[in-house]
């Protein structure tokens, strides 16, 4: 859900989240991600406001955030099927580890199995900008 008070790249950045988060609990139950239930997300694409110009981006240079969720989605998925079972996967879940002191915190992805015989873990947390555009960051 988008706060009232959020700016911008926040509300890009939650809408990725949940984008993000609808695709990989899908892929998990389901193994696949059909077209279809991607298509059906396409409309979640928000209009940008360059916040230098007082022009939004023109449609076909827009920033796309299921775009952008895909390819985050898919860097997850491929990081699983390299696991071997029994795997465990996490979406958007707390995790704590028994340190000292205590350490504990939400993760978006993360999972867990077994790479060439040895336990490891997959820890991925999707990011989708820093609020600075790259073209207006790297001129001059």
């Amino acid at each position: 859900m988008i706060a009232d008070d959020c700016n911008f790249y926040s509300e890009r950045g939650t809408l990725g989240h949940e984008i993000s988060e609808i695709l990989l609990r899908h892929w998990v139950k389901e193994r696949e991600l059909p077209h279809s239930l991607v298509e059906s997300l396409r409309p979640a694409r928000l209009m940008i406001q360059d916040p230098w110009d007082s022009a939004p981006y023109p449609e076909d240079k827009e920033p796309d955030v299921l775009d952008n969720a895909l390819v985050y989605v898919n860097h997850c998925i491929d990081q699983v099927i390299k696991l071997d079972d029994p795997v465990s996967i996490r979406i958007e879940g707390r995790l704590t580890l028994n340190e000292s002191p205590p350490i504990f915190g939400t993760v978006d992805f993360f999972a867990t199995g077994k790479l060439a015989g040895e336990h490891v873990a997959v820890v991925s947390d999707a990011k989708f900008g820093s609020g600075v555009p790259h073209e207006k960051w790297t001129q001059g």
